[in-house]
């Protein structure tokens, strides 16, 4: 027969459990995503394209608010020229339809 304490104490437990195990479980999350970035070294980022390869026409590439801003990319960490260009670079899909 159960006793309704050990009920309660179980059912911490397995909360404690679960809230710890998310919690470490998100803090890995971060630490992979940071590992997957490189520096800009890393990258071999310029500022300048590269022939017809440039940021903007870049898979990677997270635009800025406006079309001349920096903006982000998905591999390289920091602010990115949409003009720059670097060793990772991958050709941007057509949108279906255009």
């Amino acid at each position: 027969m159960v006793r309704r304490r050990d009920v309660f104490v179980s059912r911490r437990r397995i909360l404690s459990a679960f809230l710890f195990g998310t919690i470490a479980l998100r803090m890995s999350d971060r630490t992979a995503t940071a590992a997957a970035t490189l520096t800009k070294e890393m990258a071999g980022y310029k500022t300048q394209p590269s022939g017809r390869k440039s940021c903007a026409d870049c898979s990677h590439f997270i635009p800025g608010g406006k079309p001349e801003e920096d903006g982000r990319c998905a591999v390289v960490e920091g602010a990115i020229s949409p003009h720059g260009s670097c060793t990772v670079w991958s050709p941007r899909k057509p949108v279906e339809g255009c």
